[in-house]
């Protein structure tokens, strides 16, 4: 399972799954970005399984997860990468409840749908997706780099729980990645400092 898909990260993360061998359950929000993936996953010849789950509804994680055991024949690996990006404002700048909605989705969502996974796995990986912003700490972000330093810390209480049970959790702390999201950011940055893109 491979959880925010998009067009960007999670869409390559799907597509190597494939390439090595894999059938992969292709989760998100919208169906119609999870049915083009699913066309380009098949396209390499295994299957996918588009499943639409908001990982802030932990029922929904319960029922993505059951659907893909039952379709699919088991969970092996789960992927973590659904994120909230947080509100870009300076703390003080900031509401609360910003900060909340972000926290719910990246640390609370997260372990929504790592206990499902879990759960329907007696031998498992889960791959937690979390961010250099974590350790390169950039003013206006600090709702999603707590929330993702919170993630970073349970990572490591999971993977000392989850382990003696066959389960191996990690996590990984990528910078940027090229996609349109980074691309879009970028010219922001461009247009905003009067430097060009190949600059930032």
């Amino acid at each position: 399972i491979v959880s925010g898909i998009g067009p960007g990260r999670g869409r390559g993360i799907s597509l190597a799954f494939a390439r090595a061998g894999a059938d992969v359950a292709l989760g998100g929000r919208t169906l119609s970005t999870l049915e083009a993936l699913a066309a380009e996953v098949e396209a390499l010849g295994r299957r996918a399984l588009p499943v639409v789950c908001d990982i802030a509804d932990e029922a929904a994680c319960v029922d993505a997860v059951a659907r893909v055991a039952d379709e699919l024949g088991r969970v092996d690996i789960l992927v973590n990468n659904a994120y909230d990006g947080g509100d870009a404002k300076a703390f003080l700048d900031a509401d609360l409840d910003d900060w909340r909605r972000t926290m719910e989705l990246n640390l609370f969502g997260t372990l929504a749908m790592t206990r499902a996974a879990v759960e329907a796995s007696g031998d498992g990986r889960v791959i937690m997706i979390n961010t250099m912003s974590t350790q390169r700490i950039q003013p206006r972000w600090g709702a999603y780099a707590a929330s993702k330093g919170a993630l970073a810390t349970v990572t490591k209480t999971l993977a000392m729980e989850l382990g003696p049970k066959g389960i191996r959790v990690n996590g990984i702390h990528p910078g940027y990645i090229y996609g349109d999201s980074v691309e879009w950011y970028f010219n922001h940055l461009a247009d905003k400092r009067g430097i060009t893109f190949q600059e930032v």
